[in-house]
């Protein structure tokens, strides 16, 4: 343990700790990038906007968490000061961006089902972008803008966390209040826009089979947004009850590999990486009415 100019005590920090944690993150976020960059630039791979800004803003997160990682500063003496204050604003904004990217995904499918349900055109594109894909980032940039003023201005209350994986902001716990209680909103808007979707899937599963909506899109969607959705909350118990640790951090890593697997495991995509293979002819669709709907969700 170290003291800094300011008095105050900076542990060295726990390799044992801190480098799984970061291994998970970087193997998370590698994963997605590679996903991203197929969906982008395969021709045969179709994915909409939030489904992209979801896997962004997921490698977005795991670079934040990973900063002290990739320049060697996880343990030892205290991190550099700027470095250190930059990071610590990030962390507690990415949570609710990852929230906010959660929300506009489940959201986007939900408008997907209703239009394929129900024939009805969705909303406008720019509705679309404003509400799936800027409003998360314009929320975490004024977070992040906001907490970085903070630390700037009260540097004696950022620190590097006990095990050393990365610095916060300790200040009565009210930064991670603020990021819990923001993302505690977004899930559960997401939880309601779930069940609908959920809801809508059992009484027209016939109808969606007909319809050629990607089913099993809509259910991995479901499941991950389950899934992240409990993960996130036990991340947001931990660090409101000061309860932060080991546990709390190796849940939150556990979140960009769960995405790899559920959304880079998907049939064109795998289809894209065998590119030594033929590609596979082109399924005639039976004639029905035209939604706007159709070959947008994934």
């Amino acid at each position: 343990m170290t003291v800094t100019s300011t008095g105050r005590q900076v542990t060295a920090g726990n390799p044992a700790i801190a480098r799984p944690f970061a291994i998970m993150q970087l193997v998370g976020g590698a994963l997605l990038l590679i996903t991203l960059v197929t969906a982008i630039l395969a021709k045969d791979v179709k994915r909409n906007l939030s489904w992209i800004s979801f896997c962004s803003a997921s490698i977005i997160s795991c670079v934040a968490y990973d900063l002290l990682f990739f320049v060697g500063q996880q343990t030892g003496p205290s991190p550099d000061r700027g470095l250190c204050l930059v990071q610590s604003a990030l962390v507690h904004a990415v949570p609710v961006m990852q929230a906010g990217v959660n929300l506009a995904l489940i959201a986007h499918t939900w408008t997907s089902v209703r239009a394929a349900v129900y024939q009805k055109n969705r909303v406008s594109r720019c509705n679309l972008f404003i509400l799936f894909v800027a409003f998360p980032y314009i929320l975490t940039i004024a977070l992040f803008l906001g907490f970085l003023v903070f630390a700037i201005q009260h540097p004696q209350t950022v620190e590097r966390d006990n095990m050393g994986v990365y610095c916060k902001i300790v200040f009565d716990g009210v930064p991670s209040k603020i990021t819990a209680g923001i993302s505690a909103v977004l899930m559960l808007v997401s939880v309601i826009f779930e069940v609908i979707v959920a809801r809508m899937l059992i009484r027209h599963w016939k109808l969606l089979c007909h319809s050629g909506m990607p089913r099993s899109f809509v259910i991995r969607v479901l499941v991950f947004s389950a899934v992240g959705g409990l993960v996130l909350v036990l991340t947001m118990v931990y660090v409101v009850s000061d309860g932060g640790g080991t546990g709390a951090d190796f849940i939150m890593a556990s979140l960009p590999l769960i995405s790899s697997l559920v959304f880079g495991t998907q049939e064109d995509l795998i289809r894209a990486w065998m590119f030594w293979r033929p590609p596979r002819p082109m399924a005639v669709k039976p004639i029905r009415a035209r939604n706007d709907s159709e070959g947008t969700l994934e």
